[in-house]
């Protein structure tokens, strides 16, 4: 059975939630490096979050090229790549709740 492609609002909607991931683990990782030596041993989460980030731009990279090869006529680079007012912030319930109950909050 064939599978059925993303629609363009699929894709719109998919390329806000993986900016908005690239932005929060680009900070994330920004806060590691400020926190951790960045060579050696403490500095392998910073390297590794750097690397989440490399893939996930090269997965936005193949989407924005599928999404101009399905739909030529109505594909912008905004799509994969939106201002970023226009990335969304993805989070689940409970980490939203216990960020929100956080005395630091």
């Amino acid at each position: 059975m064939p599978k059925k492609p993303l629609n363009p609002g699929e894709h719109q909607e998919l390329g806000a939630v993986l900016a908005g991931i690239r932005n929060e683990l680009l900070a994330r990782g920004v806060q590691v490096a400020s926190a951790y030596a960045r060579t050696g041993p403490n500095g392998a989460a910073a390297r590794r979050l750097t690397a989440a980030v490399n893939a996930l731009d090269d997965a936005r990279a193949e989407l924005d090229r599928q999404f101009f090869r399905e739909f030529p006529e109505t594909a912008t680079p905004q799509t994969y790549y939106p201002g970023h007012d226009a990335a969304a912030v993805v989070l689940r319930g409970d980490l939203q709740r216990a960020i929100m109950a956080s005395p630091e909050a």
